[in-house]
């Protein structure tokens, strides 16, 4: 069973025969596990909207036309009007890439799970050069370390194209880079991201003093 068990093992199960096998029968992968489901899977509390996979750049629509042949169906989330100028709404094609959510049948106990998919490049590409094989491996999903995993959503919350200053992706976003900073069970802190490669010094302010 995997860490904090957010995996059960009928879950486990489930999202291998009914989800990663069929993409990865279909040469999609290696499928990296992003988002609020990869904090929960080392312990970090946080309210789950959807399980968030990324496949390589080039096999994102393969990857999308294979759940829907599999039996999934666009499961496209409802748009709430726009009262203020903090737009209530995410849309996650921001980070530069589309973004398809489904749902299949698939459940989390008696919930349906919505499968969010996009590529590689909606963490700001932090994996591009990093071997998802050696990420800690469930159920056919490739997981990032936990400092990755925040260095990933800090490089995307400085990366949403054409939206504004205050998108709700971007809240999403500063959500959860403020989640791994001083939530679970071991919290990356303030200063994790001093001395890291390619995070400049307004990420780094923003990390440390931002949310």
């Amino acid at each position: 069973m995997c860490p904090r068990d957010i995996f059960t093992d009928q879950l486990r199960e489930d999202v291998s025969a009914k989800l990663t096998v069929v993409l990865t029968q279909a040469g999609i992968g290696p499928i990296v596990l992003w988002g609020e489901w990869a904090m929960m899977y080392y312990g970090v509390p946080i309210w789950d909207n959807h399980m968030h996979l990324l496949v390589p750049d080039d096999q994102l629509e393969n990857a999308y036309k294979v759940l829907l042949a599999a039996g999934f169906k666009d499961s496209p989330p409802t748009l709430i009007p726009q009262v203020n100028p903090l737009d209530p709404n995410i849309r996650w094609e921001e980070l530069g890439c589309p973004a398809y959510r489904v749902v299949g049948d698939l459940c989390h106990g008696r919930t349906p799970l919505k499968i969010l998919i996009q590529n590689y490049s909606a963490a700001a590409s932090t994996f591009d050069k990093i071997d998802p094989d050696s990420f800690a491996q469930c159920a056919g999903l490739a997981i990032p370390a936990l400092s990755l995993l925040g260095q990933s959503f800090l490089r995307a919350y400085f990366k949403p194209v054409n939206s504004k200053s205050k998108s709700r992706t971007r809240g999403i976003l500063g959500v959860w880079c403020a989640s791994v900073k001083l939530s679970g069970y071991s919290p990356l802190g303030v200063d994790a991201m001093r001395d890291v490669s390619e995070i400049d010094d307004t990420m780094r302010l923003y990390w440390e003093r931002g949310y």
